[in-house]
């Protein structure tokens, strides 16, 4: 089974609304090209086929080649930007990079802190948030109306002044909330 054929499969189990976001050709061809990685992995699929994977109304954006006016940033910018393999950011100002000691890693916005997330693979944990994990990681975080404020954001944006995970303010959504660059989030990530 080739890689785009298992992410099709996800997708298609998904418990959340799942939309992979255009680019053209060329621009996924080169991304993929500097990768260096096969289409036979999910990575490599998400970047030879898309800009990247919308998930639950843009909660999640999965990186792929980018190069769309919806998500213009994808794993090979946020690679050249930060060091890491950058293989997907949150609205809340999450990341998540990928390691191959390691597996995935979450860098929480609250703790500012790179999360083990137990040693899953990229496979593993891009299966696990599009088939039934995202709402229970993301549990903490959402607040009333998350979906519709978060549509209004393009795929590079996520929230400012965002509430820690488990804070009233999180729950209630009390909060000034704007879009942002992702990129200003990073930096406030590592600014710590």
């Amino acid at each position: 089974m080739s890689g785009w054929e298992l992410v099709t499969g996800w997708i298609r189990a998904s418990t959340v609304p799942v939309e992979p976001i255009a680019a053209d050709d060329a621009h996924r061809e080169a991304a993929l090209e500097q990768l260096e990685i096969t289409t036979n992995s999910p990575l490599g699929a998400i970047v030879r086929r898309t800009a990247g994977l919308s998930v639950d109304h843009g909660w999640l954006r999965v990186l792929g080649a980018g190069g769309s006016e919806q998500l213009e940033d994808g794993v090979n910018e946020w690679s050249e930007r930060t060091g890491l393999l950058i293989v997907a950011h949150d609205v809340a100002g999450g990341f998540f990079s990928w390691d191959e000691e390691r597996g995935v890693l979450y860098h929480a916005p609250d703790s500012r802190q790179a999360e083990d997330l137990g040693g899953r693979g990229y496979s593993d944990w891009l299966e696990g948030m599009l088939t039934g994990n995202l709402a229970k990681f993301y549990a903490a975080e959402r607040f009333a109306g998350w979906a519709e404020e978060t549509k209004r954001l393009s795929g590079d944006e996520g929230f400012s002044q965002y509430p820690p995970r488990g804070t009233k303010e999180a729950a209630t959504g009390d909060v000034d909330r704007r879009g942002v660059p992702m990129t200003e989030l990073w930096a406030l990530f590592t600014s710590s």
